[in-house]
């Protein structure tokens, strides 16, 4: 018996929509904002708590518009709160056209597409070190090819790491930034 039209889309439909439906629960603290977004992983407590910084890449075939992002989480066992968080400029127009630095926005990056993706286990502590390094990066410029979002997933992910990652040029507009 062969499967129907009408079978084979609703087949399609179901496998789509469990694609997008998250293993840990998101938090319901909205897009990242500043101390909102910290205050969603203070509902659980750190005692007992695993955490975890994640990195995505989404790799484009234009090289202009490839993409960075990475997720949090803190879970206890019985309840998790996970956000995912991207770096991008406010006006395409302006980021496209010249390398200066132009305003830029910590966004919601749920559901984004990726390529490829690595976790990186961090403790409570770690943690709370990434969410002052957010509130510090909230104030930092777009440049195309000086500070993207692939520069400021290196500057969280080597705020928890004992030997930074370097890029092979210094790309990076704020390599001074202390978190501690």
């Amino acid at each position: 018996m062969r499967p129907t039209p009408l079978l084979l889309l609703l087949f399609a439909f179901t496998h789509a929509a469990a694609q997008f439906t998250p293993i840990l629960r998101k938090s319901a603290a909205g897009p990242p904002s500043g101390r909102a977004f910290s205050d969603c992983f203070a509902l659980l407590p750190d005692s007992n708590a695993r955490c975890s910084l994640t990195i995505y890449v989404e790799k484009a075939l234009n090289p202009l518009a490839g993409h960075a992002f990475l997720s949090l989480s803190k879970s206890n066992g019985y309840d998790s709160v996970v956000q995912f968080i991207g770096f991008y400029h406010l006006n395409s127009r302006e980021a496209l056209f010249s390398d200066q630095p132009v305003p830029a926005e910590i966004a919601d990056d749920a559901y984004h597409a990726y390529q490829a993706s690595c976790q990186i286990q961090i403790n409570p502590v770690q943690l709370n070190t990434i969410l002052k390094a957010f509130r510090l990066l909230k104030e930092v410029r777009y440049q195309t090819f000086h500070f993207n979002s692939v520069d400021f997933v290196l500057q969280i992910v080597n705020c928890v790491r004992s030997t930074p990652i370097v890029l092979p040029k210094n790309r990076s507009s704020c390599k001074n930034l202390k978190i501690s």
